[in-house]
């Protein structure tokens, strides 16, 4: 990368940084249009009929009914199996799955001397 080539944005023009802007937008859309493809294409191939005979044995031998055999239920089923085995991942899965999933949360406290000491750092790094 050559540093002489990278000029700051309060360097360049009105229109530079417009047509910058527009770039950009125009690639985040082209992006965002490409996940939803991907997801679209995953959620089709996932609700398709399951046809391996071994994975429609298996779910048959959980009870699950031949409507219900799909790709999605057979690697939802392959999870449950690792979860029952002890694998504390699959058993995340699982419950994100189902909508179990604890908030990540922070808690964050400080007391009035902490603040200050922080105002007033931020003031000595903005040159206040």
């Amino acid at each position: 990368m050559n540093d002489q080539n990278l000029i700051p944005g309060n360097k360049r023009s009105q229109s530079e940084l417009r047509e910058n802007g527009k770039k950009g937008g125009i690639r985040s859309g082209e992006v965002r249009r490409e996940k939803r493809m991907l997801a679209d294409a995953a959620q089709m191939l996932l609700g398709l009929p399951l046809t391996d005979a071994k994975g429609i044995g298996k779910l048959k031998s959980m009870g699950i009914s031949k409507g219900d055999m799909t790709n999605a239920m057979m690697m939802t089923a392959a999870i449950l199996k690792r979860a029952q085995s002890g694998d504390t991942s699959a058993y995340n899965a699982i419950r994100d799955i189902i909508g179990e999933k604890p908030k990540d949360a922070v808690e964050v406290s400080t007391n009035d001397e902490t603040m200050r000491a922080y105002e007033n750092a931020a003031k000595a790094i903005r040159g206040g």
